[in-house]
């Protein structure tokens, strides 16, 4: 119910795309980048993908022909794309909305769904999520709020950053790395601190 109900209002978010917040650094007033009514569907999807693998070693059940499906897709996403001008009509896809960042247009969405798929249903994968040097990216995802929201405020800082000393080439990389750097001290002291309680 839940799944149906997320899933209903990314879609009508996505079909009226006035349906958004105000943002006060907005001067076009168009609302937030990334539609909160939109995307909240992709937290909603990640929420219930927690729920069902929470179990360790769970992956996915993967029949072939949904593998052979995904992959197709991601196939098909890649030449639109990279040569989307040779083999596509690219302004009707644009125009039909169908790659919108803003309100998490059908083919975005579906471009994550199938890497997701494919990924949770691998156990090469599942064996290399084990790394030592993947465990901050495992806590960040153990405290994904609390790392949403520095972030959040981290672009905020850096478009700052950009916007009084310009965007060039070593800028954007240092704000870049300083940002990741702070998400994954954020996420190694929550993780200490969620071990010290335990």
């Amino acid at each position: 119910m839940t799944l149906a109900v997320s899933g209903m209002l990314w879609f009508i978010a996505w079909l009226y795309h006035g349906l958004n917040l105000p943002n006060a650094l907005d001067t076009a007033g168009e609302g937030w980048s990334f539609g909160p009514l939109s995307w909240q569907f992709l937290f909603i999807l990640g929420a219930a993908l927690a729920f069902t693998m929470r179990t360790p070693n769970v992956l996915l059940p993967q029949p072939r022909w949904a593998v052979i499906l995904c992959w197709c897709y991601l196939a098909w996403a890649y030449l639109l794309h990279r040569w989307a001008d040779v083999l596509f009509d690219w302004d009707a896809i644009i125009e039909a909305g169908l790659l919108d960042k803003t309100h998490l247009a059908p083919l975005r969405l579906l471009d994550v769904m199938a890497l997701v798929y494919l990924l949770l249903g691998s156990r090469r994968v599942l064996r290399w999520s084990r790394a030592a040097i993947l465990r901050p990216i495992e806590a960040c995802g153990r405290h994904s709020l609390s790392i949403y929201s520095l972030g959040s405020i981290l672009a905020l800082l850096g478009r700052l950053e950009f916007g009084s000393f310009g965007p060039s080439i070593p800028m954007q990389i240092g704000v870049n790395l300083a940002g990741l750097a702070a998400m994954l001290a954020l996420a190694l002291y929550l993780e200490r601190r969620w071990d010290r309680r335990r």
